[in-house]
């Protein structure tokens, strides 16, 4: 089983800036870095979990139920 709270402080810094933005491409662009090694790091993430952390709605990028879990717990983690 996936445990979230193992997630280091980038990984969680880009996770949870791409929810706040809802863009990859903003995300990568407040926080200095390339977007596709970021989106690689996402993506891994959301294969380690075993589910999606993101969902598109038309041109909107929101996060999934496991994904607002996630969130959670990384913001009482590191803030």
């Amino acid at each position: 089983m996936f445990d979230p709270l193992t997630i280091d402080h980038q990984l969680a810094q880009i996770f949870l800036t791409s929810a706040r933005c809802a863009c990859f491409r903003q995300a990568a662009r407040s926080l200095n870095l390339h977007i596709v090694p970021m989106r690689k790091k996402l993506r891994k993430l959301e294969a380690t979990v075993g589910t999606p952390l993101f969902l598109y709605k038309g041109r909107e990028l929101s996060l999934s139920a496991t994904g607002r879990e996630l969130q959670q717990l990384l913001i009482q983690k590191f803030w």
